[in-house]
């Protein structure tokens, strides 16, 4: 608590990973040859992160986080998320999210079309391609009464990469546009 109506968090995780990293499913098709995803077998990262909630009044408050990752496929990322949440009455609360994402390619992942059969590693996964994707999202959190044990959230979210070579080869759409539902009901104890 920085004060009666603020805090903030920092944060660090250490990832590490090992084993069969790539996809059973993607594949390397060109100049005569076909090859499966191919991913180093080991991936480290760090992530550095700052939370924060700010209570602007009795009934508006603002959350938001940054996120920065790195890691030694040479992979590094930029996550800030920005929410304004309303309480109207003491059974529904609701607002608005932002989320903005962007990240760096790997260092062993190339542009379609100019891999070789004797390249070590293939890697055809947006994910390890350089792309930014955007987020918006409306929650919704309903509590029956104050002392109800039980919590309902939904949320329906547009999301949005930008356009990546390798969502169009899989995909057939340069970018990837999406609106989802999220539903979850919590039960404290």
């Amino acid at each position: 608590m920085i004060s009666p109506t603020a805090s903030i968090q920092f944060v660090y995780s250490k990832l590490w990973s090992e084993g069969f990293l790539s996809s059973t499913y993607h594949y390397v098709l060109q100049d005569g040859f076909a090859k499966f995803e191919k991913y180093p077998s080991t991936r480290s990262g760090d992530a550095f992160a700052v939370k924060g909630v700010n209570l602007l009044s009795d009934e508006n408050s603002i959350n938001y986080a940054y996120r920065y990752y790195t890691d030694d496929w040479d992979i590094s990322s930029h996550t800030l998320n920005v929410e304004w949440m309303h309480e109207f009455n003491s059974k529904l609360t609701s607002g608005i999210r932002v989320r903005y994402y962007t990240q760096s390619k790997a260092n062993f992942s190339k542009e379609l079309g100019t891999y070789s059969a004797t390249d070590p590693y293939f890697a055809i996964d947006y994910r390890t391609s350089a792309f930014d994707s955007y987020d918006l999202g409306i929650p919704f959190i309903y509590k029956p009464s104050p002392t109800s044990q039980y919590k309902f959230t939904a949320s329906v979210d547009l999301y949005q990469t930008s356009n990546n070579a390798n969502i169009k080869s899989w995909h057939g759409d340069s970018n990837i546009q999406a609106i989802y539902t999220t539903l979850k009901v919590d039960y404290e104890f």
